[in-house]
């Protein structure tokens, strides 16, 4: 996508949306555009969110608001330059995201996860 200024996304023979790179990843127009270009995650209010848009917090105190949701780290692996998470949801649900080596981060952690409103995206699915 790096040498492209416009790419289509196919589907059984079907153009799923035409854009600029930017465009088709941040804004897919399909469920099948939004997982086919990359991972998604899943978080409460059928929002879809990209890993790389998420900002995990340590949580020191008070409750979840706006774009946020509380979690804890259930498992913490080294995987190089950075560390891969298991975060358990307080709604049960478990996310794998990329945290930095650098966050200070440890398993067992109360954590907050927080997103600017316009990077979710709201699906039926």
């Amino acid at each position: 996508m790096t040498l492209s200024d416009r790419v289509a996304v196919m589907n059984a023979g079907r153009f799923e949306q035409v854009g600029s790179p930017a465009d088709v990843y941040e804004r897919p127009k399909t469920p099948f555009v939004r997982d086919f270009l990359g991972q998604t995650i899943q978080l409460p209010g059928q929002l879809w969110i990209r890993p790389e848009d998420l900002i995990v917090n340590h949580r020191n105190g008070g409750a979840a608001e706006g774009n946020s949701v509380d979690g804890v780290i259930e498992t913490l692996l080294f995987v190089g330059e950075r560390f891969e998470a298991r975060i358990k949801l307080g709604t049960g649900d478990a996310l794998l995201l990329p945290l930095s080596r650098s966050g200070g981060f440890a398993t067992g952690e109360a954590v907050r996860l927080t997103w600017l409103s316009e990077r979710a995206q709201r699906w039926p699915d």
